[in-house]
């Protein structure tokens, strides 16, 4: 008796088992109707009056769900558009928008999942900023610095190699 009642409640436990797994990969397929707990807004700083990058990065998106984000520092709501693993897009800050943070609103989900996220509005260029200005609009003292540094240490170490008293 022992040993059928043990193989009864081997058997249950299996049984319930894969109900469990089954019922478990049912609700996997399904998509929730709110953002994952990882989802993140990001919106570059920038300047009134300038373009910023918008991203909404969301795993149980799909490319056929449509993204908006909206604040009262852009210029009119940005559709964002699936990009890869994420939706992406560009704002116009507005001219007017005050220095400092500011909030924009994703709704996503069909309207189920709202979040919001604060960035900022810089007063004057940010460096980096600055630097990508700097690098795009002359590319070639780029290169013009990275030959020169490639040349001079060429050189340090010619030199370093035929410096007298050194033994061989």
């Amino acid at each position: 008796m022992p040993r059928a009642f043990r193989s009864s409640l081997v058997a249950c436990g299996l049984v319930l088992a894969t109900a469990a797994t089954a019922g478990a990969a049912v609700a996997d397929d399904s998509p929730p109707g709110r953002s994952a707990p990882s989802a993140t807004l990001s919106v570059d700083m920038g300047r009134p009056g300038s373009e910023v990058e918008v991203w909404w990065l969301d795993e149980w998106n799909s490319p056929q769900d449509k993204v908006e984000v909206s604040s009262s520092a852009f210029e009119q709501p940005v559709r964002l558009s699936w990009s890869g693993r994420q939706y992406g897009g560009k704002a116009r800050l507005r001219a007017a928008a005050p220095t400092g943070s500011a909030t924009a609103r994703v709704v996503s989900h069909g309207g189920h999942d709202v979040r919001e996220k604060r960035f900022w509005i810089a007063e004057e260029p940010s460096v980096a900023e600055e630097v990508r200005h700097g690098l795009t609009a002359h590319p070639q003292w780029g290169l013009v610095g990275g030959v020169g540094l490639l040349g001079g240490c060429c050189l340090l170490a010619a030199r370093m190699r035929r410096r007298p008293g050194r033994s061989r």
